[in-house]
């Protein structure tokens, strides 16, 4: 099954955000896992 960077990016935001991150915070960490995540 294939994922998108940004549908990736998006379920980590969603899940940071949903266990009381700052949303500010929660992007900036979502964006540095996807990455990680798609190497």
């Amino acid at each position: 099954m294939k994922v998108t960077f940004e549908q990736l990016k998006a379920a980590f935001n969603r899940v940071l955000i949903s266990r009381g991150v700052d949303s500010e915070t929660a992007d900036a960490c979502a964006e540095m896992f996807a990455r990680t995540t798609e190497s």
